[in-house]
């Protein structure tokens, strides 16, 4: 780490954030690109540099948090380009970078898991000030209230579970064992992620919060937890030797994607039907994270990077339905947004050949090696998902009398997010590629 990267990671997008809340809608959204774009030169110029003494402190930045970074970085651009097409007036281009700058700040502290999961919990606390105040309706303030509280909750149970690992670590055979330690770690990530059966807080802000806020926690906030989880292991790679606490796992994550993809079969509305689906997605990494091998982990952080962008996709396309679905009846309509629906549900459900397909390859191999039936049974949930988000697309169609409108500049946007999103699976290997180097560095993993 160098103090340039420093700079560049966390102090230009904490300078960007406050310049953008100080100033003009008008420069609000160019100030925060510019500090997004900052953080992604800083995660070039730290590649192989030597870890930085800050007083007792040792700052460092591992391969795969690099790729981390990055990939939050590159996220927040895609949602500022959104925003800005969209028209929206919401705070997010002030909070989104200070949002980076907590992850960030919290990925260098490599030997200090209470600093990074603190500032872990000060980022989902950002997320949720936006989820409150993006949208004037009683609801999205309700969901915010549910994020802040389980988000809270999660971070509580980080903490405490850190505290319990180094205990462990220092008394191996004393009270304190394995399995509660992982227990209590896998209560906070369940509440930070939205795994069932604490799930609440994902569903309610997919239904009911605004597309910013709800692409803040699950598309920025949601892999900085993964990075989070996977620095703690590589702290504490005691935690991963008790295959009974591992087979647990491994049936946590079926039983998210089965209860997810059940659920969702029932006749809702579209937004908090696609909140389902994505707790039933949530299995594949949860699954990939608890087969310790290093394509099964290369494969979950694949994985929630592919859900993070159709996340955004899926509740920016559904706000765009909505709000033509309650327009006046004599404005053109046009299934520009309707397709664009269906052709991210089709990618995240993994249809071959879609990118969602190449993102589920690596799991379903991993988890094989071990037993082919649970690879099964996860393509099994990913069938459910699929016939629930058709039924409920199939609600939402309306008649498109010919000739169609022009696409506006936020259809446009999206229309090619999804067409990326659906077929960067194509080429899929310098993705997995980069993503397996980097997990291949981290000592806990079975060397396969």
């Amino acid at each position: 780490m160098t103090p340039l990267g420093i700079v560049l990671l966390v102090g230009v997008p904490l300078a960007a954030g406050a310049a953008a809340a100080a100033l003009s809608q008008r420069w609000r959204h160019l100030l925060a690109a510019l500090g997004l774009l900052a953080a992604v030169a800083g995660t070039l110029v730290t590649r192989g540099a030597a870890p930085l003494a800050a007083g007792e402190a040792v700052l460092s930045l591992s391969a795969i948090a690099r790729l981390e970074l990055g990939f939050v970085a590159a996220m927040g651009l895609v949602l500022l380009g959104y925003h800005r097409l969209a028209g929206r007036s919401s705070p997010l281009p002030a909070l989104l970078p200070l949002l980076f700058a907590s992850v960030a700040a919290g990925s260098l502290f490599t030997r200090d898991l209470l600093v990074a999961a603190s500032f872990l919990q000060l980022a989902a606390l950002i997320a949720s000030v936006l989820m409150i105040g993006e949208q004037p309706e009683w609801g999205a303030s309700l969901a915010g209230a549910i994020y802040l509280v389980l988000s809270a909750l999660g971070g509580m149970a980080l903490l405490f579970g850190f505290v319990l690992a180094d205990v462990q670590r220092i008394s191996p055979g004393g009270l304190v064992t394995v399995p509660f330690v992982v227990a209590a770690l896998s209560v906070g990530l369940a509440l930070q992620l939205g795994a069932a059966p604490l799930h609440a807080w994902l569903p309610n802000a997919f239904q009911r919060a605004g597309p910013g806020a709800v692409a803040l926690a699950v598309g920025l906030v949601g892999p900085a937890t993964l990075g989070l989880l996977l620095q703690a292991l590589a702290a504490h790679p005691q935690l991963v030797v008790d295959e009974r606490v591992n087979r647990l796992l491994t049936y946590g994550g079926l039983g998210t994607a089965a209860f997810g993809a059940v659920v969702a079969l029932a006749p809702n509305k579209l937004r908090r039907t696609l909140g389902y689906v994505l707790v039933a997605d949530l299995g594949y990494v949860l699954v990939g994270m608890a087969t310790y091998t290093r394509i099964g982990v290369a494969g979950a952080v694949l994985h929630m990077a592919h859900r993070a962008l159709l996340a955004l996709i899926l509740v920016a396309a559904a706000t765009e339905v909505e709000s033509e679905h309650r327009a006046s009846e004599d404005e053109p309509v046009a299934p520009y947004m309707w397709g664009t629906l269906a052709v991210a549900c089709l990618t995240l459900s993994g249809v071959p050949p879609l990118s969602g397909f190449a993102a589920n390859w690596a799991i379903y191999q991993a988890v094989s090696l071990s037993d082919w039936r649970l690879a099964a049974a996860l393509a099994g949930s990913s069938v459910v998902c699929l016939l629930a988000t058709l039924s409920a697309l199939g609600r939402q169609r309306r008649s498109y009398p010919l000739p169609w409108r022009r696409p506006r500049p936020a259809e446009t946007y999206l229309m090619t997010l999804v067409a990326f999103a659906a077929l960067w699976g194509l080429v899929p290997g310098p993705a997995l590629g980069a993503i397996h180097a980097a997990v291949s560095e981290l000592p806990f993993l079975k060397p396969f």
